[in-house]
Order: C-alpha cells, then structure tokens, then sequence
C-alpha cells in the first residue's frame, strides 16, 4: 500500500460515522494494513495503569514497559527495537486537549520496520483514536445526563402521584392532560380513563381558575363543592397556577384539590357552639 493510499484510508470520512467502539476496532484493522505491520493495539489510560480497548492482526501486542515509558514521559511517537530483539514497535500517544488519554502501538516481527512515514500515519490514526474517545466521553456523559434527568422525573413523578393533594394538570388550551391518585379520588375519576379527560366533572369554579391561570392569573382557596349520590358532599378547597416553558410563557395551568371536607364540619361545629354559647349568654342576661 502506498503512503497516499494509507493516508486516504486512515482519514476515510466514513469512519466519522461509527460509534467509537467500532471506530477503534476499525482504525487497528487499518493501521494493521495501513503499517505493514503484524499487529497494533490502543489502550486507554485509566490512572496510573493502561487498559487494552482494541486489537487488531495476528496475536496481541505484548506492550513493551520501556517504550510505554519513552512515549508517555516524552509525549511523541517513538520507534524502538523489540524487547525480545526479534522485530519493532512503534509506538504514539493519543492525546484529547493536550491531555494524554491513552496511546496506540503497532508491531513487526522484522527489525527496522518502521519509518518515518510510518511515525505520520500514526499521528494520525492517534488523532482518529483522540476524536473518538472525546465522542465516548461525550456520549457517556449525555447517557449519565440522560439517566439522571430520568432519575429526577420518575421521582416527580412519584412525589406527585403520591402527594395527599389533588393534582390536575392543563395545557394552554385548558385540556386535561394528566392527573394523580389523590384527583381521581376526590373527583371520582377513573384511573384507567387514557386519552379522554373528564373535564365536565370538574365543577365550574375550578375551570374558572384554570382559565384564568392560564391567563396568567394566580388563585388560592376557592371553596366548591362536590356532590355524590349515596354518600356525603365533598368540600375542596381549589388553587390553580401558571404552568410556564423554559421562556417564561404560558403553557398550561395547575390545579391544586384540598379536601377540606372535616375541616368545614368542625368550623360548623364551631360556629354552632359558639352561637349556642351567644344564646346562652343573653338568655343569662336577660333573666337577670
């Protein structure tokens, strides 16, 4: 293979398209060709120590702990004799923004294999190696993004579903979209219902508020009530709020449902108490 022709197939624009597992395992099938050589390998650093991340050719490559040093102390490719004294490495340092990331080797069983041109066609399956690493690096810090913003909404969702409050959420349009344990319960909602909201169970006070949080209006403590046949009347307690977009602009509402049913019966046994306790008072003084 000619310098040219190694060169256009170590900078082949396909390879931009592989993951960076099969970038690396590609580009040692390569540089294998590309080099003459018997067998190349990357390694990745990981502290103090280097773990193999592909091979390629025949048998691995035994890395060599002097030539291991010679390129990382000195940061450039280096060529060097077989530790064994029967062939060549060479070897180069794969570096990301300076940093040293890992390095790639190759191996001839000949001695005085490698050139100088072989030493650029290393730098530049190095280069190739680099930009995939920063794409792995990049995709398992998206990936950890990605889990933990799963992480984050699952346990919305969970503090929601289980919150003692009545949960509706609207979008602009005022339409239902979804609502917790708690709504279903004091609404009388079912839990199965998907893709139909039962908003024309919703009293119209609380489509008052929704509306006029969506207008961007805030509203706290409306009191309605909830008939149901056969059993007592539910009081709810409505709030409804601006949902916003990462912009600031309104997008939907929420509705909050506080069952104050036994708080409004013990304020009636309260008010009834303290009108008996008036009525006593001026009975009291009327007799005397």
């Amino acid at each position: 293979m000619t310098l040219v022709d190694a060169m256009a197939s170590l900078t082949d624009p396909a390879l931009a398209r592989l993951a960076p597992a099969e970038l690396f395992d590609e580009l040692l099938d390569r540089s294998v060709t590309a080099l003459a050589a018997d067998s190349a390998a990357f390694v990745l650093r990981d502290g103090d120590s280097f773990v193999v991340r592909a091979e390629a050719g025949v048998g691995a490559v035994p890395v060599d702990a002097e030539l291991l040093h010679r390129v990382t102390s000195h940061g450039e490719p280096v060529i060097a004799g077989d530790a064994t004294g029967g062939g060549s490495f060479a070897g180069c340092p794969v570096l990301v923004d300076g940093e040293m990331r890992g390095l790639v080797f190759a191996r001839a069983a000949r001695k005085h294999h490698f050139s100088a041109d072989d030493v650029r066609l290393l730098r530049r399956v190095a280069d190739r190696l680099a930009g995939g690493v920063e794409r792995a690096s990049y995709d398992e810090a998206e990936r950890a993004a990605q889990d933990a913003l799963a992480e984050s909404e699952h346990r919305v969702r969970t503090l929601v579903e289980a919150a003692p409050l009545g949960i509706v959420e609207f979008d602009a349009q005022a339409r239902i979209e979804r609502w917790n344990r708690a709504a279903a319960t004091l609404l009388d909602w079912p839990r199965w219902l998907v893709g139909v909201a039962p908003r024309a169970q919703l009293p119209k006070d609380a489509l008052g508020a929704v509306n006029a949080a969506i207008g961007g209006n805030k509203t706290d403590g409306v009191r309605v009530t909830i008939e149901r046949p056969g059993t007592r009347a539910v009081e709810l307690s409505l709030s409804a709020a601006p949902v916003t977009d990462r912009n600031g602009d309104v997008d939907g509402a929420l509705l909050l449902l506080d069952d104050v049913t036994e708080r409004e019966l013990l304020e009636q046994h309260i008010r009834q108490a303290q009108r008996l306790e008036a009525m006593a008072r001026l009975a009291g003084g009327v007799a005397h």
